[in-house]
C-alpha cells in the first residue's frame, strides 16, 4: 500500500512539474511558474536598463538606458532624460507613455500572442504583437481602426517582476541594410 501511494505521488508531482515548465516560453523565463504567461505579463511595467546597437551603412550608434536617461554614442553622442512604461491588462489592451527630453509620448491599443514559427525558430506566447488605435506626440492625435500589427516584441524573459525585451532585427531594402540588437530590461511597478 505504501508502495503504491509513493509511486503515485511521484506520478503527481511529475505531472505537475511537466505542465507548469509548458510556461516556459523565452529563454530566460523561470524554470517553474504557478502563474500562465498572461498573468505574469498582466500589470505596469517600467524601463530599468539597456542596451542596442544600431547599425546602417554610415555606422552605428549604441544607445544605453539607465532608467532615467538614454545615452547615445557613436557619430553624434548625447544624454537626454527618457522614462519609459507600458500596461497590459490581461483582456489584450495595452498602454504606454514615454517621456523623452520632456516631451510626453502617449499610446494604447491591443496585445496578442503569435503562434510558434519555425522559419524564425520562435515558440508559442514568445513574440507579443501590438495594435496601436491611439498614439499622442506633441498635442498631435492619431487614431486607427482595423488590425494592423504596428510592433512586435519578442520576450527573452518574463518573469513576474522582470521582463527582458530583445532586439535583433535586419532590415535590407536594395543594397541598403540596417540592424539593432540589444535588449531593455522592465521591472513590474
Amino acid at each position: 500500500m505504501i508502495k503504491r501511494n509513493f509511486v503515485f505521488v511521484v506520478l503527481l508531482i511529475s505531472s505537475i512539474v511537466l505542465s507548469t515548465t509548458s510556461c516556459k516560453k523565452g529563454e530566460e523565463d523561470p524554470f517553474l511558474s504557478l502563474k500562465s504567461r498572461n498573468s505574469r505579463l498582466k500589470g505596469e511595467w517600467v524601463l530599468k536598463s539597456g542596451e542596442i546597437v544600431y547599425t546602417n551603412p554610415s555606422g552605428s550608434n549604441t544607445t544605453t538606458y539607465d532608467g532615467a536617461n538614454k545615452t547615445v554614442s557613436g557619430l553624434v553622442p548625447y544624454t537626454e532624460a527618457y522614462t519609459e512604461s507600458m500596461t497590459f491588462e490581461k483582456d489584450g489592451i495595452f498602454s504606454g507613455i514615454t517621456i523623452e527630453d520632456g516631451e510626453t509620448i502617449t499610446y494604447e491599443g491591443t496585445w496578442a500572442w503569435l503562434n510558434k514559427n519555425k522559419e524564425n525558430e520562435t515558440k508559442n506566447k514568445e513574440i507579443l504583437t501590438l495594435c496601436f488605435t491611439k498614439y499622442v506626440e506633441d498635442g498631435d492625435t492619431e487614431t486607427y481602426t482595423g488590425v494592423e500589427v504596428d510592433y512586435t516584441l519578442q520576450l527573452q524573459k518574463l518573469s513576474s517582476k522582470e521582463m527582458i525585451i530583445k532586439y535583433n532585427t535586419t532590415y535590407t531594402s536594395g543594397s541598403y541594410t540596417s540592424s539593432e540588437v540589444g535588449t531593455k530590461t522592465y521591472e513590474k511597478k
